[in-house]
């Protein structure tokens, strides 16, 4: 039978999970004493087993520490905002794919002007939720939104390979450009529907971007971010 996974806190040589997680636990799994269950914890991933089930807290001991690494290099994602709730599914698949944080962008061309803070909320349990179904030892940050020339400030004080997507700026393949290059971190600039704007391709170029393409058709922006994602996994994973 699969172990159930949970968030948790090691304190004083025990793991404890706390709040929903150990409602899900005790109330809607009916996990008990003696029950086997993996925890996610700032310390790694744990096998642990249930000593005591109490008001809003569960108390687990710690039996063996899973090796499970992390990617040895992280990945910034930097999305430009599409509308409805295509965002929500990609949040999904990037956390599944090792995004270690994802910044929702908005630029000159991007139809959501604002993005609330109960979609920022929803964004953030997507997050974790996933994080913890994929079996990572941490979970994907969403970070508060940020505009386009706050994402390009924000880049110049990050030392990495810096990668967006564009039909224009004379792009070369994804694939040659990963293969060329490797470093700790990758950023990653997707834009919204209707990609960037000409003056915002010429910041990410003055900015030392590598503009590239993706193939040889035109793809919804999700579909963009998820094949870079995807790409850069199996070339350096």
């Amino acid at each position: 039978m699969e172990r159930r996974r949970f968030f948790a806190e090691i304190s004083n040589g025990y793991a404890w999970i706390r709040g929903e997680e150990a409602y899900h636990l005790s109330v809607v799994l009916r996990l008990k004493e003696g029950d086997m269950v993996e925890l996610l914890t700032s310390e790694g991933i744990w096998i642990g087993q249930i000593v005591e089930v109490l008001k809003g807290e569960v108390k687990v001991s710690l039996l063996e520490r899973k090796k499970v690494e992390a990617l040895p290099f992280d990945v910034l994602l930097f999305q430009g905002v599409t509308k409805g709730k295509r965002i929500d599914w990609l949040v999904q698949k990037a956390a599944e794919l090792g995004c270690k944080a994802f910044y929702p962008m908005v630029t000159r061309y991007t139809v959501v002007s604002e993005v609330g803070d109960e979609k920022l909320k929803r964004w953030r349990k997507i997050s974790q939720e996933a994080s913890k179904q994929c079996g990572r030892p941490d979970v994907m940050e969403v970070m508060e939104p940020i505009s386009f020339e706050e994402a390009i400030t924000l880049s110049q004080q990050i030392e990495g390979l810096k990668v967006a997507p564009c039909l224009r700026g004379s792009p070369i393949p994804l694939r040659e450009v990963l293969l060329k290059e490797r470093k700790n971190k990758v950023l990653f600039f997707i834009g919204p529907e209707g990609g960037f704007s000409p003056e915002e391709v010429a910041s990410l170029i003055s900015s030392g971007f590598k503009t590239v393409t993706l193939g040889p058709y035109i793809l919804k922006s999700e579909t963009a971010s998820l094949m870079v994602l995807s790409t850069l996994l199996a070339l350096w994973g």
